[in-house]
């Protein structure tokens, strides 16, 4: 394996790649008496669509946190269950980019990280437990509808839509807009008041996000939120925030500096991001 040394620290880092394209890093630590593992894939509450044999393939928001919960069901049972039996202390999760499988262990590392690298590669499905694990995710969702930040959240959305009239309708967990918005959207560019005019993509290096943004078939009741093109005005700090990381969401949606300009997504991570400045 090639390696990277870290003299400050006194530390090593062994990497591979696979041929199956899987990166591997390993640090040996022999001074620490645990053991950690951690598998990491680049699918996360951001990815709608993924290609496969060179076709693109749309799939409903949520299916990245759904995965993570269906990925631990095997034939013999279920990984996480055999992994604690086994001495290990597992778990796993889902961020706006990754999906994130981990345990730590005193004894029986190799046999733990064979039960993970297996559980991770193999999925195991049945109508029952797909059943099973929609239910769960419902209850999860009624959860975070409860929660008091996402009911402080979604009242000053609400705001920013009813009484300042600066956002469209919030209530919507659509992440698409139709087609026939394309010429208003490029309107609402032009409203912009500073500093965001000057992030608005010129013409001839915009991105077109495609069915990324425009799906007609994506559209139920009401579209993706998005700025009306109406001036601010007078808002609050906190609606401030919320208006801002909208703007910047739209914007990055169509410039290829995306990572600067912000979330690509109106979702849970940017409402713990504006809620941590509350």
């Amino acid at each position: 394996m090639n390696y990277l040394d870290f003299p400050r620290v006194g530390e090593r880092m062994y990497r591979e790649v696979l041929e199956n394209g899987l990166h591997v890093f390993v640090f040996p630590k022999p001074e620490f008496q645990k053991s950690y593992a951690f598998f990491a894939t680049n699918y996360g509450g951001m990815d709608l669509r993924f290609c496969l044999d060179g076709t693109w393939h749309d799939t409903p928001a949520g299916v990245a946190h759904y995965l993570e919960h269906k990925m631990f069901d095997t034939k013999e049972g279920n990984a996480l269950q055999k992994l604690t039996a086994n001495g290990a202390s597992p778990n796993a999760f889902t961020s706006n980019a990754i999906t994130g499988y981990y345990f730590e262990c005193t004894e029986q590392f190799e046999e733990n990280l064979k039960t993970l690298l297996s559980f991770v590669s193999v999925p195991y499905f049945t109508q029952e437990s797909v059943d099973k694990e929609q239910g769960i995710i419902g209850q999860e969702i009624g959860m975070i509808e409860d929660d008091p930040d996402w009911v402080v959240f979604m009242d000053l959305m609400q705001a920013l839509y009813e009484k300042h009239k600066v956002l469209t309708y919030p209530r919507t967990d659509s992440r698409h807009l139709p087609h026939d918005m394309r010429p208003k959207v490029q309107k609402v560019f032009q409203s912009l008041p500073e500093p965001y005019r000057e992030w608005v993509p010129a013409p001839e290096r915009a991105v077109d996000p495609g069915k990324r943004v425009f799906d007609d078939a994506k559209i139920t009741d009401h579209h993706a939120i998005v700025p009306t093109g109406r001036a601010p005005g007078s808002l609050t700090e906190n609606e401030r925030r919320i208006f801002d990381l909208v703007v910047r969401q739209l914007l990055a949606a169509f410039s290829a500096f995306r990572p600067y300009l912000g979330q690509s997504y109106i979702d849970t991570d940017l409402m713990a991001l504006v809620l941590d400045q509350l």
